[in-house]
């Protein structure tokens, strides 16, 4: 969600942001936030080759505060997160 409530984006925009996910797995999970109404996806036909971006819907930035406040805690536990695994 972080990657794509940053506004529209394309399937390899979002793979390269997501650091070690997989293509299968990212369109997975793409699938599962669409169905819940989080993302959108829009395909251009019109275009060649064709143009599939991900947008965040107004649903999904009621998250927002959310993962602002996950990503802070992240953050300021950082180096505690990392040394003790």
């Amino acid at each position: 969600m972080i990657a794509i409530l940053g506004g529209h984006r394309r399937f390899n925009e979002l793979q390269r942001a997501v650091k070690g996910i997989s293509a299968k797995m990212l369109s997975s999970e793409l699938k599962k936030l669409e169905v819940n109404l989080l993302v959108e996806r829009t395909v251009f036909t019109d275009q060649i080759p064709v143009i599939v971006e991900y947008i965040p819907t107004e649903y999904s930035q009621s998250l927002k505060d959310i993962i602002s406040a996950l990503a802070q805690w992240g953050e300021k536990h950082k180096t505690k997160i990392t040394t003790d695994n």
